[in-house]
């Protein structure tokens, strides 16, 4: 049965890429309904490929599997059964959604602290001074991160105290870290393939080739979003570039 309280995401198709975005927003605690009419493109298949672990075999197999999968793992998510007919647009608008407070810890890089405070300065007129009131900027060293035993309290940042006198440690619901990431080698540098601003390979859609002709980049090394799924997506591209370029010079 369908929750009776509104969801954040309605998903209509519970093909492969209805079901990886429902997992996607499961990971991220989100929830959502996933509706499916049970017709599909490959429906009178009995085989599917080029998915690792389930080449050659019936891909009905493979999405009562996947659904089966979310369902044990997940209770944010549910499917209906039901093809949806008509769909219309909702006109509404939304408060900024965040707690009571926000703390941001930048380690002492008081370049980021700098960056950050004028990005809230400059950040959009409809966002007011309350909600900006809101995100805290800690730039004090963070000496230890301890778990707590309470379930229903998140973990707690110790910060170094030799830093700032008198400061307290802080207690949050849950903590964010998003960790620079950076190429595991100097291949890419070696042949003068061109990077983006984030340090990926950059690549053109939709076979995933370089800035140099017959070199291609998939997987985390060339994409801002690094899971198992995108890239088993971008191999999958690159595979069909590179057997066409391949093909075209014989």
């Amino acid at each position: 049965m369908p929750p009776k309280s509104l969801v954040d995401v309605l998903i209509i198709g519970a093909g492969p890429a209805g079901i990886s975005c429902a997992a996607a927003l499961a990971r991220l605690h989100h929830t959502a309904i996933v509706f499916s009419s049970n017709k599909f493109r490959n429906e009178k298949s009995e085989h599917m490929h080029t998915v690792s672990t389930w080449d050659h075999r019936d891909p009905s197999e493979f999405r009562a599997a996947s659904r089966e999968d979310i369902l044990a793992r997940y209770n944010t998510i549910c499917f209906e059964d039901v093809g949806i007919q008509t769909i219309e647009r909702y006109h509404g608008r939304q408060a900024l959604r965040l707690s009571e407070t926000v703390t941001i810890y930048t380690h002492r890089n008081e370049a980021l602290a700098e960056e950050i405070e004028a990005a809230k300065i400059a950040s959009n007129p409809d966002v007011n001074s309350k909600c900006r009131s809101k995100i805290e900027i800690c730039n004090y060293s963070i000496q230890k991160f301890i778990p707590n035993d309470d379930p229903s309290s998140g973990p707690t940042v110790f910060l170094d105290k030799s830093d700032g006198a008198g400061l307290g440690d802080h207690t949050h619901a849950f903590l964010l870290h998003k960790p620079v990431t950076e190429q595991a080698n100097n291949l890419a540098r070696q042949l003068g393939i061109e990077l983006t601003e984030q340090g990926d390979i950059k690549v053109t859609a939709p076979f995933n080739e370089t800035s140099v002709r017959g070199v291609f980049a998939t997987g985390d090394c060339a994409s801002m979003l690094k899971n198992v799924v995108g890239a088993m997506y971008s191999g999958t591209c690159a595979g069909a570039g590179v057997g066409s370029q391949i093909q075209g010079e014989d």
